[in-house]
């Protein structure tokens, strides 16, 4: 083997030395093709003793040690030991090679490829017995000519620098993979610009390296003592490959260096200022030398590697058409925007979020060089036509960063409706829920100055969905208000949005009725724009309905269609409200710990992006699985960490952590515990919620107060309490029975328990928390085999029903005008004398009247009576 360099390092493997191996021999003509740097000459070295071994001769030329294109022919034959003097050089060639099998490697063709291009096709038309091994940052245009192009290492990227990295620093610590990496990707995988970043490791500490290559400075200046000049720096290997270029042909690899990340044909269009077809051309010119590469497999987007970039944007800012280009790439960054906004609310969702993500690097770009002119007109078109953009993609912190830059260029001026909407909708998502009233009501307010129906309609929406889960009421007339103008201004997306979330706060609110109406209202709409959040939304609603009825296997067969829906877009906020809800049917078809792990994973993502929504739901999740699991301890610390935070953004979705958070208490011995944490929930949340009297009445048996457990159960049986949800009145009932129970009364017990359906509900072997909790103080019940269909209202008919009480009326409302005067006076500490002088009545007459009232309410006594004041009339005496 004759010329061959030498290599002090070890050689790390390629998955192309493979090919390169297949292909020599096999082809006549093989070409290693790859950027600067890229490691092809290294590469053909060390194949050489492998395919050497069928040639008598190998030989290895460096093209550029040939004085000038013409001397190319010539250099080949010395190194070839031929006697050129005044006899053409390929005559020379062949008298010396004649018969022998003979491997000709010529390295770094680019710099005379047409001399190459000539010298090879004449070689191997002449010399039977010759195959030739090439290496170009292009191909040499020949037919028959076999191409193993080198792509970016990546495995492969670590080992190599490791290895490097041993050599200048021994102690090296190889543990930090992180860092490494982030090297790696910064050097787009090329071997030489690893290398060079690994040599830095004598004088420099490995993050100051990552932080240096990221900002390409090091990468791009450091120079290796060793080497052919062009491989010194990686600024050496760009500027030899500029070199080989036109001028014009630098003027466009400047244009297309604008765009800071991928792009597409039609993108580059607009750089080059040119039509399509010419477009193509260029690229697919630069792709040829290794200065543009596709951005992975089969895609049809292409990309400047960071190095080439790099070094022509520096080489760009001096081209006196630079401030055209910005501005040109601006003006298609404003456009990509507008663009998408009617895409992201139809069936082009999903397709729209992923270019956008591909575009992501020049869209930020190009938004910041708005902000840096002052050009707020742009920048809020960019910024609101990205709404949906933000919340599918999870980009929540990076558009509260668009958001303030906005503000800082109007300098105190207000923004127009349309971004003040889409900061609202952000902020709701990220679990801000007064910030997101704020803004709503200030884009409210503009949009209908400005007659915007679409802008109003959706800033009610924002409205109703930030008070849904503190005014559920409130919510709901708010959405169906929302839904209206949306349908009168036209706007699809924002009709089935608001209908959609009126669904959820009918649910919030304990009818699930009313949920199903709402949801199959917006479900035709969702279906016709063929809008994945949308359908992800109605197919967890409906799930939830049925959840709500206890039909839990076909909640979960719905909530698995609508977590399809939401992983096709990647919205973290709907892919963790779905999970949850799925860990709470999971947790009540003994699936707990099948949850987990996931619950885990998606909260600590919902996190990290800043989706508050999704997060919220999953600390609840997370409490009620470690509860059901049989893992209180954990239960409750995660408690303690989110209950106070959680409260302050979210108050519904904090009375159901507090729920769980008493059974965590319940389950640790500690009835105190609980009581105190459900107080404390009712006291953010007036008037109590039933289900929050049922958790009290648990408390209570808990404590063995079985006094204090009727109050509240007759409080959550309320008529005017009286709760909707088929899950909720069979947890009351099941309560009731474990009442009846303590009071001795097993028969009856049985009885409201056998209405009720057992411990169980719905379609499946489902017991609640409450069933589980109380599970060992109810009378036995079978577990049946086939689907329970009981009623529980049926149940609670039995357990409520009083001998002493003639009334079929039950509950503070069922108390008459003159009942509720003397319930006030003696909940105000008034003797029966001093109510009656109050009242013009007989003692004996209140004492009747107080006889009444205590078998209606369910309190006992004077002081239980105090207790319950709040549900009187404030305008009564």
């Amino acid at each position: 083997m004759t010329g061959l360099p030498w290599y002090a390092t070890t050689y790390v493997p390629v998955p192309a030395a493979e090919l390169v191996a297949q292909a020599v021999g096999k082809h006549r003509v093989v070409t290693v093709l790859g950027p600067g740097g890229a490691g092809k000459t290294r590469l053909v070295v060390e194949v050489m003793p492998r395919v050497g071994a069928g040639y008598e001769r190998c030989i290895f030329v460096d093209v550029p040690a040939a004085p000038s294109v013409g001397d190319v022919a010539n250099l080949v034959a010395e190194s070839m030991g031929a006697r050129v003097r005044q006899s053409d050089p390929l005559d020379a060639i062949e008298s010396a090679l004649g018969d022998s099998p003979t491997l000709l490697v010529l390295d770094s063709c680019e710099l005379y490829l047409a001399a190459c291009a000539e010298l090879v096709h004449a070689l191997v038309s002449r010399i039977r017995t010759l195959d030739v091994l090439c290496t170009s940052r292009q191909p040499l245009g020949l037919d028959g000519e076999a191409h193993i192009r080198l792509g970016p290492l990546q495995d492969h990227a670590l080992t190599l620098f490791v290895d490097r990295a041993l050599l200048a620093d021994p102690t090296f610590d190889q543990g930090a993979t992180d860092l490494i990496k982030r090297v790696c990707d910064a050097t787009d995988g090329l071997p030489l610009a690893i290398e060079l970043a690994a040599a830095q490791l004598g004088h420099m500490p490995m993050a100051h390296i990552a932080n240096g290559v990221i900002g390409r400075v090091h990468l791009l200046e450091r120079e290796a003592s060793t080497g052919a000049g062009r491989h010194r720096s990686m600024r050496a290997c760009v500027e030899w490959s500029l070199g080989l270029l036109t001028n014009d042909e630098r003027r466009e690899l400047q244009a297309l260096a604008v765009f800071e990340g991928s792009f597409d044909t039609p993108a580059a269009r607009l750089l080059l200022a040119s039509d399509v077809p010419t477009a193509a051309r260029v690229i697919a010119r630069f792709v040829a030398r290794s200065l543009v590469v596709p951005d992975g497999p089969h895609s049809n987007r292409f990309r400047l590697l960071d190095v080439v970039r790099e070094v022509v944007t520096a080489e760009g800012r001096d081209f006196a058409g630079f401030d055209d280009l910005s501005a040109r790439h601006l003006s298609w960054a404003v456009e990509v925007c507008r663009a998408a906004a009617p895409e992201l609310e139809g069936a082009g969702l999903e397709a729209t979020v992923r270019s956008l993500l591909q575009a992501d690097a020049d869209l930020t770009a190009a938004f910041h060089r708005a902000v840096d002119r002052g050009d707020l007109e742009h920048a809020e078109v960019m910024f609101g036509s990205l709404a949906l953009h933000w919340i599918t993609s999870g980009r929540f912190n990076q558009a509260q960063e668009w958001f303030e830059a906005c503000r800082a260029i109007a300098n105190g001026r207000p923004l127009g409706c349309r971004s003040n909407w889409t900061a609202a909708l952000l902020a709701v998502y990220s679990g801000s829920g007064a910030e997101a009233t704020e803004l709503a009501t200030l884009a409210l307010a503009q949009a209908r100055e400005v007659d915007d129906r679409s802008i109003e309609a959706r800033s009610l929406d924002v409205l109703g969905f930030a008070a849904l889960t503190s005014d559920p009421a409130a919510a709901e007339a708010l959405l169906i208000d929302a839904a209206a103008c949306a349908d009168s201004a036209g706007d699809s997306w924002c009709h089935a949005d608001a209908a959609q979330i009126a669904g959820y706060a009918a649910l919030a609110r304990g009818r699930p009725d009313l949920a199903r109406a709402h949801l199959l209202r917006a479900r035709p709409i969702a279906e016709r724009l063929g809008h994945a959040q949308l359908l992800a939304w109605d197919r967890a609603g409906l799930a939830l309905v049925d959840a709500s009825s206890g039909h839990f296997r076909r909640a979960a067969a719905g909530l698995v269609e609508a977590l399809r829906h939401a992983d096709a877009t990647g919205d973290p906020n709907i892919t963790a409200s779905v999970t949850a809800f799925q860990c709470r049917v999971g947790t009540q078809l003994d699936e707990a710990p099948a949850w987990i792990e996931r619950a885990d994973d998606l909260f600590h993502r919902c996190r990290r992006l800043g989706a508050g929504q999704g997060a919220a739901e999953l600390v609840v999740a997370q409490v009620e699985l470690f509860v059901a699991v049989g893992e209180p301890h954990r239960a409750n610390d995660l408690w303690a960490l989110s209950a106070g935070p959680l409260g302050h953004v979210a108050p519904v979705i904090h009375r159901r952590l507090t729920h769980a958070g008493a059974a965590a208490a319940l389950t640790l011995g500690d009835p105190g515990e609980a009581r105190a944490r459900l107080k404390s929930a009712a006291g953010r949340s007036a008037p109590i919620d039933s289900l929050t009297e049922t958790w009290l009445a648990v408390v209570a048996l808990f404590a063995e107060d079985t006094a204090a457990a009727r109050r509240h159960l007759r409080r959550a049986t309320d008529d005017g309490a009286l709760p909707t949800a088929q899950i909720e009145l069979h947890n009351l009932a099941v309560t009731w029975a474990a009442l009846i129970a303590a009071d001795g009364d097993d028969v009856r017990a049985a009885d409201v328990l056998d209405a009720a359906g057992g411990p169980l509900i719905g379609d499946a072997t489902a017991p609640s928390m409450i069933a589980r909790l109380l599970s060992s103080r109810l009378p036995h019940a079978p577990v049946p085999e086939h689907p329970v269909h009981a009623d529980p209202r049926q149940a609670l008919t039995i357990a409520r029903s009083r001998g002493r009480r003639s009334s079929a009326r039950f509950g503070w409302t069922s108390l008459t005008p003159t009942e509720r005067k003397v319930a006030a006076l003696a909940a105000q500490g008034l003797t029966n004398r001093a109510i009656a002088e109050r009242l013009h009545s007989s003692a004996g007459t209140v004492k009747s009247h107080l006889e009444h009232i205590y078998a209606k309410t369910g309190t006992a006594n004077r002081t239980e009576l105090a207790a319950d004041r709040d549900r009187l009339d404030p305008g009564h005496p």
